[in-house]
């Protein structure tokens, strides 16, 4: 499976890296109130992460970033903050689970499997509740393609979500920020780590408006 290239979204620079949820890339980070940050111009490859991240801050600049990971996307920038500490200045954590049953990733990956595009588009709708215009602003985007390669990415997406659970980085400044009415990661099993709760935002769903809320913690 090819890897993920990266590239700095529109406007001023501002350290911040987006690694979004499933089933979008950093285009969605607009409709969250984000400009000027790096991300994914596709799907994101679990498999390769590390390395794609890492070729794109070679290109970006050394500095260390503020890493804000939404959903799928945050679990990966565990990893990567794991593997690479020292190029992370800060973690923000949205819209995650504390884990997901594997029997409820089964269920989705065959309803994904059954009909791609339905699946995906009824997930993004859910995804994007609470944002305003949310899912017609979505739609005004450059849409992503639905080829083979990108099913593969989108199914290695939700397998690594299995039974998975998220473990704090030593040493990195962390936040967690959670959408009150999440329909997909209900705020009952939203993400803690000791001495760092959830900040649960109270009008907000899965993707909550972020513009003022990531940076350095």
């Amino acid at each position: 499976m090819a890897g993920c290239r990266f590239r700095k979204m529109p406007g001023p620079a501002t350290g911040i890296v987006f690694l979004p949820g499933w089933g979008f890339d950093v285009q969605v980070a607009s409709l969250a109130g984000l400009s000027g940050v790096l991300g994914p111009e596709g799907f994101l490859d679990p498999a390769s992460l590390v390395p794609d991240l890492a070729s794109g801050l070679d290109a970006w600049g050394p500095a260390p970033v503020h890493l804000v990971g939404w959903s799928l996307g945050g679990y990966l920038a565990l990893s990567f903050a794991q593997a690479q500490p020292a190029r992370v200045a800060s973690l923000t954590l949205v819209g995650m689970r504390a884990s997901w049953p594997a029997a409820e990733i089964d269920a989705l990956a065959a309803r994904f499997q059954a009909d791609p595009a339905d699946f995906l588009a009824w997930f993004r709708r859910l995804a994007l509740l609470g944002l305003p215009a949310g899912w017609q602003r979505f739609q005004e985007l450059p849409a992503l393609p639905l080829d083979a390669e990108a099913r593969k990415r989108l199914l290695a997406g939700l397998s690594c979500l299995a039974g998975r659970i998220p473990r704090p980085v030593a040493g990195i400044p962390t936040r967690i920020l959670h959408g009150a009415k999440d329909r997909i990661a209900p705020p009952a099993e939203a993400l803690s780590f000791p001495g760092c709760p959830p900040r649960l935002l109270p009008r907000a769903g899965h993707l909550p408006f972020l513009r003022g809320l990531v940076g350095p913690v």
